[in-house]
């Protein structure tokens, strides 16, 4: 015996709980044991099932678009650290640069001392 599709939108809207209630109650005027409640628990089993596979495919799709999300962070990770390696590559040639200037300095600044200490001898020996 099939549901007819009366029966079947009625059960659609009662959800497989409400048709368990109704089977347990004997509704509908049918015993529990009859040809019509044994349709019922069979749909009720395939409903079961077909929401099983719907909840399995959200949590699937939602898996890949964590794995979408999760690579593309990944990706970005990978391009700010190249650009930190190059940046930290750049910072250690400019502290290079700067120790050569501070030793160029340093020596003009010497340079000059001693320019002006000589200056100064002889202008105190006269």
């Amino acid at each position: 015996m099939a549901l007819s599709p009366d029966t079947v939108a009625h059960f659609e809207s009662i959800g497989p709980a409400g048709v368990k209630r109704e089977i347990a109650e004997g509704k509908r005027g049918q015993a529990p044991d009859s040809p019509l409640w044994r349709e019922a628990e069979l749909w009720v089993e395939s409903e079961l099932i077909r929401r099983a596979e719907e909840l399995e495919s959200r949590r699937d799709a939602r898996e890949e678009r964590m794995l979408s999300i999760t690579s593309s962070a990944l990706e970005i990770a990978k391009a700010s650290a190249s650009a930190s390696e190059r940046a930290a590559l750049a910072a250690e040639r400019q502290v290079r640069w700067a120790i050569w200037a501070a030793i160029i300095a340093t020596t003009a600044a010497i340079v000059a001392a001693s320019v002006n200490i000589n200056e100064l001898i002889v202008w105190l020996q006269k």
